[in-house]
C-alpha cells in the first residue's frame, strides 16, 4: 500500500499517513501540517510505522497517525558534532 506522509508542525516527531487513493483529512492542513514523503511498499517506512495498523487504521478511519520514533535520535547527531568540534578547537 503507498501512504501520502505529513508531519504536524509543532510535534515533528507526530505524523499521519493517508493512503495515496484517499482524500487527506480535514485535519491535516497548512500551517500545522506538512508534506513529508509519499511512501511505497518497496521503501523503507518511518520509523515507528507499523504496516498492519496502517491498514486497520485506514480502513476503520481514512488515516493512520504514528510517532515517528528516530526523528530526536536523527537530528542530535549535529549537535554531538558541533560539541565535539568545539572541544577539539580549544
Amino acid at each position: 500500500m503507498t501512504f501520502t506522509i505529513f508531519r504536524r508542525v509543532t510535534q515533528p516527531n507526530v505524523m499521519c499517513a493517508v493512503p495515496s487513493n484517499e482524500p487527506v483529512p480535514g485535519f491535516v492542513c497548512a500551517p500545522d501540517w506538512e508534506y513529508v514523503t509519499t511512501s511505497m511498499p518497496d521503501r523503507p517506512r518511518p520509523e515507528g510505522f507499523n504496516d498492519g495498523l496502517a491498514r486497520f487504521s485506514t480502513e476503520l478511519q481514512g488515516y493512520y497517525l504514528f510517532h515517528e520514533l528516530w526523528q530526536a535520535e536523527w537530528q542530535r547527531p549535529s549537535e554531538v558534532a558541533q560539541n565535539v568540534l568545539s572541544l577539539s578547537l580549544h
